[in-house]
C-alpha cells in the first residue's frame, strides 16, 4: 500500500532513513520503492520463528568461520540508487555480508549496498509480483544469492543471475562460495514452526 505521492520530487534514500525513524512512522513497517514510501505487512509468529531459527543456524557458521555478519529484523539496504532521486531502501528479513565487503565503519542508518545473500520469508500479506520485484531489484543490486522461503509449502526458491531453483524439504541447500562450507537440509529451516 503507498503511503506518500510525491507532489514534485520522489523521496531520496537518504530522505526515506530520516522519515522511517521519525515519530510518525515508529509503529510502521515501510520500504521506499522507486521513490516512493509503500507500507509492508507485519509478520506474524510464523514468520518470526523462521527468521529466527534461519539466523541462528546462519550465524553458527559465519561467525566462528570469520565470513562476514548476518542481520536480520527487516535491516534496510539501499538497492537503487537514481540521478531522479527515485531510489529504492528494502528491507530484508535476514541478510548476509561477506567480511571482505564490510566497511570499516558501520553505518548508522541504512546498509549503502545490497547484501551477498538475502533471506526474504513469504508472509500471508505478500504479493507475488511485490516479491518477484524485489529479487530482481536485489540481483540487479548485486546480490548473488536470494532465497525466497514459503512456509506453507516447507520449500525455498533460489535465485540467481543463473536462474532460479526449487528446494523442498528433503533437499540440501548449498551455498556455495556465497557461504563456504555451509548447506543444511531445508527440513530443518522450516523445523521451529
Amino acid at each position: 500500500m503507498m503511503i506518500a505521492e510525491p507532489l514534485e520530487k520522489y523521496i531520496s534514500a537518504e530522505e526515506f532513513m530520516i522519515l522511517a525513524n521519525s515519530r510518525e512512522y515508529a509503529d510502521r513497517n515501510v520500504e521506499l520503492v522507486d521513490g516512493v514510501i509503500v507500507e509492508m505487512s507485519k509478520p506474524g509468529w510464523k514468520h518470526g520463528n523462521i527468521v529466527a531459527e534461519f539466523t541462528r543456524l546462519l550465524g553458527n557458521h559465519v561467525k566462528p568461520n570469520k565470513l562476514g555478519i548476518v542481520n536480520s529484523g527487516d535491516t534496510a539496504h539501499v538497492v537503487g540508487k537514481k540521478r531522479s532521486g527515485r531510489d529504492t531502501v528494502r528491507g530484508i528479513d535476514i541478510a548476509f555480508i561477506s567480511q571482505a565487503r564490510i566497511p570499516a565503519e558501520l553505518p548508522e542508518g541504512s546498509v549503502p549496498f545490497a547484501p551477498d545473500l538475502a533471506i526474504e520469508v513469504i508472509s500471508p500479506g505478500n504479493e507475488a509480483e511485490d516479491i518477484h520485484d524485489k529479487v530482481l531489484e536485489l540481483l540487479n543490486a548485486g546480490c548473488r544469492l536470494v532465497l525466497v522461503l514459503y512456509p506453507g509449502s516447507e520449500t525455498i526458491v533460489a535465485h540467481t543471475q543463473q536462474g532460479a531453483r526449487t528446494y523442498f524439504p528433503e533437499d540440501r541447500l548449498d551455498f556455495g562460495d556465497v557461504l563456504p562450507g555451509f548447506s543444511i537440509l531445508v527440513s530443518d529451516i522450516f523445523a521451529a514452526t
